[in-house]
């Protein structure tokens, strides 16, 4: 299993789910529900927190070692599911709300219908959430190796413009001086930008972080933002694009693009680390939350073998490494799919068999 101590700081709601039989209701109409709406916890890192979880506990006799620091309110009832959540699931979950901050805990409607899934979404306090209320000690302490890993920052305006860079950055200085034999590793998830705006100072952010996932819609829109690209030119090579605007922003990043059914690519400084496509074909039953099952998938993948190596540096990861980070994301994200709400974790049996074939296709 990965031997390190993974936080993972992020966004958290509650998902009202309304799984449509067919096409939208017109402006002022009605659709008829076969099935009952569903509540379920969720946000990136509630999701990434129990697939990751469940699926180092499903693999392995020792439960990962996981802190999930977000955001909400323990005296409403969607705060309470969440806490709910994440003993169910066992991790811990470090509540960095504000005292002062009376907002509700974040929730959601999710609306599937043919595949696809749309959001509509009240913040509630992940909006009044910032890089301060993140308890810096809490991560500085662990005396090993420790991965940071940031899932919705799109969604955390308090993470943005600087502050969440200053934050990483000032962890890292500090555990480098008080455990200079350990390694302090840091991904990031992106997700949507409901303001459409596709900045929030991400280019600084990426400056420091040694890993950034983001999907193809999500990388031409930053990509194209401000005029950078000529959206309506169309590209014969969308991942020569992507190399040349990603890679200068951090030549040592590893930067992961995820194509959906195209399966992944994931490139450094120019150079093609890994790909693989096209991802194992499964019915869709819902595919929200797929991006944070990968996540999950690709930090468990990356380290799993390199660990087992004692040669290995602990933060040199090679090309194979990625690659396999690549084939267990595709893996646990391929199979998420086919289960109803983002924060179901997937059967290991399942994701291995998605993984086999893949290994076949390859």
């Amino acid at each position: 299993m990965p031997n390190r101590f993974l936080h993972i700081l992020g966004d958290a709601f509650v998902d009202h789910f309304c799984y449509l039989d067919g096409d939208w209701p017109e402006k002022g109409g009605d659709a008829l529900l076969s099935q009952p709406i569903r509540l379920y916890a969720g946000g990136s890192s509630v999701n990434t927190a129990t697939q990751y979880q469940s699926l180092v506990t499903q693999s392995s006799s020792t439960p990962a070692v996981l802190e999930l620091h977000t955001v909400l309110n323990e005296h409403d009832s969607y705060g309470q599911l969440l806490l709910e959540h994440a003993q169910q699931h066992n991790f811990a979950l470090i509540n960095c709300r504000r005292p002062s901050d009376s907002s509700s805990t974040g929730h959601c409607i999710a609306i599937v219908s043919q595949g696809e899934r749309t959001f509509m979404t009240h913040p509630g306090c992940v909006h009044q959430f910032t890089a301060e209320n993140v308890s810096m000690e809490r991560i500085i302490q662990h005396d090993g190796n420790v991965h940071i890993h940031v899932a919705g920052y799109f969604n955390i305006t308090g993470f943005w413009h600087g502050a969440l860079r200053d934050l990483l950055q000032s962890i890292r200085s500090e555990r480098a001086k008080r455990y200079p034999l350990y390694s302090t590793t840091i991904s990031l998830v992106t997700q949507h930008d409901a303001s459409n705006q596709w900045d929030g100072g991400i280019d600084d952010v990426v400056s420091c972080l040694d890993f950034i996932i983001v999907n193809e819609l999500e990388a031409n829109h930053i990509m194209q933002r401000g005029g950078r690209y000529d959206e309506s030119i169309p590209s014969n090579d969308p991942l020569q694009d992507w190399i040349s605007f990603w890679s200068p922003l951090n030549p040592k990043a590893c930067i992961v693009v995820t194509r959906g059914s195209e399966g992944a690519v994931a490139f450094r400084n120019g150079e093609v680390l890994a790909s693989l496509r096209p991802a194992v074909p499964v019915p869709v039953v819902d595919p929200t939350g797929a991006g944070d099952a990968f996540a999950a998938g690709f930090l468990y993948g990356i380290w799993s073998e390199h660990n087992n190596n004692p040669t290995n540096h602990p933060d040199v990861l090679s090309a194979h490494d990625i690659a396999n980070g690549l084939q267990w994301g595709c893996a646990v994200g391929t199979a998420s799919v086919q289960v109803r709400g983002a924060s179901v974790p997937c059967h290991i049996e399942s994701i291995r068999e998605i993984y086999q074939k893949q290994m076949e296709n390859r």
